[in-house]
């Protein structure tokens, strides 16, 4: 059946994935791609009664939920396709596909800054599934999580930021910026005993001006004024906060 459905023999598909269904009724796949054939002959109703089906058995079946959504999107209804497109982000929020047909609803129903924001979010996920491209074809290279996780907290999502810097920093110890910038993350959650310890890390190899000042922002968080003090001063800032510590 996929290989009809892969070579546009959508009838033929049809019959097999209908055998496949007589011999066992609860495959949940059988009814996803039974369901896409429909759609591709164009057969709506039939075709949502498959992905309906596929999703009583797996509600969590995220591409049959974005099927359902093309299929009510072509049948109108709008508003319930967006709601199954993000729905379906939610479950597989790194796939720009999903984004790419909520925006192509969102301009059916003649709401153009809502899918201005799912172009910004496509071109976004794009430029992530680059970095991770580079992470599985060279796991062992601390630049490539470093890379990924500057994205992804440009995009506010520390929590894997964070995994990326430390896979970075298992891989290379020594890393300055692997150090340096796990630690300014570490500082901007509040978790300044990882920071100071990953400044340490960097200053034991010699001079840093990043690394002091994070340090010292750790340590006026911390009450430790003439400590930070000292570590402001070395990194040579002027700003409110050196001020504050004075």
């Amino acid at each position: 059946g996929l290989l009809h459905i892969a070579q546009g023999r959508f009838r033929q598909a049809i019959l097999d994935l209908d055998q496949a269904l007589q011999a066992n009724p609860d495959y949940v796949d059988a009814y996803n791609n039974r369901g896409f054939a429909y759609m591709q002959l164009g057969r709506w109703d039939r075709a949502l009664a498959d992905f309906n089906y596929a999703l009583n058995l797996d509600p969590e079946y995220v591409n049959a939920i974005a099927n359902r959504g093309l299929v009510k999107q072509n049948l109108g209804d709008l508003a319930g396709a967006v709601l199954d497109y993000t729905q379906a982000m939610v479950l597989d929020p790194d796939n720009p596909k999903y984004y790419a047909q909520r925006r192509d609803a969102y301009l059916l129903q003649g709401a153009p800054d809502k899918a201005q924001q799912d172009s910004a979010r496509i071109a976004a996920l794009r430029e992530m599934q680059k970095f991770t491209a580079a992470i599985v074809a060279h796991p062992q290279n601390p630049t490539a999580y470093l890379q990924r996780a500057a994205h992804l907290r440009s995009r506010g999502d520390d929590t894997r930021a964070w995994k990326d810097l430390t896979r970075a920093v298992e891989l290379a110890p020594k890393n300055t910026e692997a150090r340096v910038q796990r630690a300014s993350l570490a500082f901007a959650m509040k978790n300044y005993e990882v920071a100071v310890a990953d400044c340490d890390a960097v200053l034991e190899q010699g001079p840093h001006q990043q690394a002091h000042s994070i340090r010292g922002d750790c340590r006026l968080a911390l009450q430790d004024v003439d400590g930070a003090l000292a570590d402001l001063e070395a990194a040579m800032r002027l700003d409110d906060d050196v001020a504050h510590a004075y």
